[in-house]
């Protein structure tokens, strides 16, 4: 991937604005349709989301976010997304390739869960891939803040119990722990050379 001057160097509200992504309103409304029909799938028994934001208890918010945050992901990376990924299990969540996790807190951290069934192993790869944290700016406006790779991150730091009605059990990477997204751009252009 190339890069021009101006999307290297300019920041915007504390971040490098090359891992920025501004949705337009026809994407938002494509991913609060796909979030929506998602979240009817949990409220129909179809899909288990754990205990946390993504249960049925929380009504679609969550799972709009999520769907918003994938194809950010997707955009600023240059990869395929589909609004209806979610229907197959163990599919990345952006270009067969990448999970996505998100947060709106200043120091949230990124989230995983030690036996995500989303992890499945590709041929070829070491460990179960990369995941992005993907930090909310704006209502139009995201940034992706770093990556780590699922296995790295599973073996690496402590496991947090679960806590009944908030969040199943998990892991959390701090922020500042995180690979630079120049890193996955390379990860994702060797395994593009290899196929």
């Amino acid at each position: 991937m190339s890069y021009t001057q101006d999307e290297l160097f300019p920041i915007e509200w504390g971040y490098p604005t090359l891992w920025q992504q501004r949705l337009t309103d026809d994407e938002l409304k494509m991913c609060s349709d796909s979030g929506t029909l998602k979240y009817q799938e949990v409220v129909a028994g179809r899909r288990q989301c754990g205990h946390g934001p993504g249960n049925n208890s929380n009504g679609p918010g969550s799972h709009i976010e999520g769907r918003i945050r994938e194809l950010i992901t997707a955009k600023k990376l240059k990869l395929p997304w589909d609004p209806v990924t979610f229907y197959r299990r163990g599919t990345k969540d952006v270009g067969g390739m990448v999970e996505v996790r998100g947060t709106n807190k200043p120091d949230g951290e990124l989230f995983l869960k030690p036996f995500d069934k989303n992890f499945p192993k590709r041929a070829g790869d070491e460990g179960k891939g990369p995941v992005v944290l993907v930090k909310k700016l704006t209502t139009h406006t995201y940034y992706l803040r770093g990556w780590m790779d699922a296995d790295y991150a599973l073996t690496h730091y402590p496991h947090h119990p679960a806590i009944p009605g908030k969040r199943d059990k998990c892991v959390l990477v701090p922020q500042n722990d995180l690979n630079p997204m120049e890193w996955l751009v390379e990860w994702i252009e060797a395994r593009r050379q290899k196929s």
